[in-house]
């Protein structure tokens, strides 16, 4: 019995948010909880790692560029190179400028957007929104792979079961012509 993919639904998604002041935790957590999202804090990028090392079921990261010790670029790297969380679309929030150097970096870091402060709420619901649906979308793919894989796996043993029954029936064919004419030789001899 095949099941259908079912989309994460907003109170489904989990959103990570890292950032090393409380005040904007709490004050991100306050403009998503409209949404019914399931929100995780760390306050530093080593915190988001314990977090991501007991639990990899993300639909998004938010994370603040700037944190003493390892910073948001870096905590990105170090998330990207664990492949069960390649897929968790991270967002930057920054208070920097918009420099493209800057930008740039993040994109390299594996970072899908950005986030400027003073955060306007409304950009942050719809961004955040977005992503989630888009990860959501991505997971049903992925989903959907697994099982067009196993089922061209089944389709390749029942092709070589089917080649291999195909060449007993020749073999025995091969036979029966081949009894049939030592019959065929015998009766005549009789």
């Amino acid at each position: 019995m095949e099941q259908a993919a079912i989309p994460v639904r907003r109170s489904e998604a989990k959103i990570l948010v890292v950032d090393d002041r409380a005040d904007n935790l709490m004050s991100i957590e306050a403009i998503l909880e409209k949404d019914n999202y399931t929100i995780v804090k760390a306050n530093s990028g080593r915190a988001a790692l314990k977090v991501l090392l007991a639990d990899h079921d993300f639909s998004l990261i938010l994370m603040d560029v700037q944190m003493p010790e390892l910073n948001g670029y870096e905590t990105a790297t170090i998330i990207y190179e664990r492949d069960k969380l390649r897929s968790i679309p991270i967002v930057f929030i920054t208070a920097n400028n918009y420099d493209e150097d800057f930008m740039f970096r993040g994109y390299r870091m594996g970072g899908v957007d950005y986030i400027y402060k003073p955060i306007n709420p409304e950009l942050l619901r719809a961004k955040v929104a977005v992503f989630v649906e888009l990860y959501s979308k991505n997971q049903q793919l992925m989903l959907q792979e697994k099982k067009l894989l196993a089922a061209n796996e089944f389709l390749q043993k029942e092709i070589e079961e089917r080649n291999a029954s195909e060449e007993r029936v020749r073999h025995l064919n091969e036979q029966l012509v081949a009894n049939n004419e030592s019959l065929k030789q015998m009766n005549e001899e009789l």
